[in-house]
């Protein structure tokens, strides 16, 4: 069997298609609730601010030089106990494989030409106690570079259930 061009470009569309259905059909069962991981209490939804550019459960912000401004997240506490949680800032690297990561890495596989880290933008409490079932937001603090500068910013706020620091002491 011969393909045309016309074919492949017709499965090409067909294939992006079924791929922008999934994702739709799963970010509205989802609904803005970012994260719960198996066996993690906490629940991790964004609050969009009005310079919110796209209807994305993410933040993508359009910001001026110098802006500052404040985000949040809501953190909600899904279990019987009081939660302490850890939070950092990372800046978007990619993998071996070319792929956008967001969470820490051993590697620094920052490109050379970058001037403007994610973490170097953001100021977060890095530790935050989450009472039993309750919802606390918590503030995400961004200070734009006075320069303005071509590009975008990526990054990822990782949240970790702090280590008990009882465990910690011998």
């Amino acid at each position: 069997m011969t393909w045309q061009l016309k074919d492949i470009k017709k499965n090409k569309w067909l294939a992006l298609l079924l791929v922008n259905f999934i994702l739709v059909v799963s970010s509205l069962s989802l609904g803005q609730l970012l994260a719960v991981a198996d066996g993690m209490p906490i629940g991790i939804k964004t609050i969009l601010p009005e310079n919110q550019r796209t209807k994305a459960t993410y933040f993508d912000l359009r910001m001026e030089p110098g802006q500052h401004q404040t985000i949040e997240i809501a953190l909600s506490n899904v279990s019987d106990e009081e939660v302490k949680v850890h939070l950092k800032t990372n800046p978007a690297q990619t993998n071996d494989n070319g792929v956008i990561i967001y969470s820490e890495s051993d590697k620094d596989n920052r490109l050379a030409s970058r001037t403007i880290s994610f973490s170097d933008i953001t100021n977060v409490d890095e530790d935050v106690v989450i009472a039993a079932k309750t919802t606390k937001q918590v503030p995400i603090e961004l200070q734009m570079p006075k320069e303005s500068f071509d590009g975008i910013v990526l990054g990822g706020i990782h949240v970790t259930i702090a280590e008990n620091e009882e465990s910690n002491e011998t």
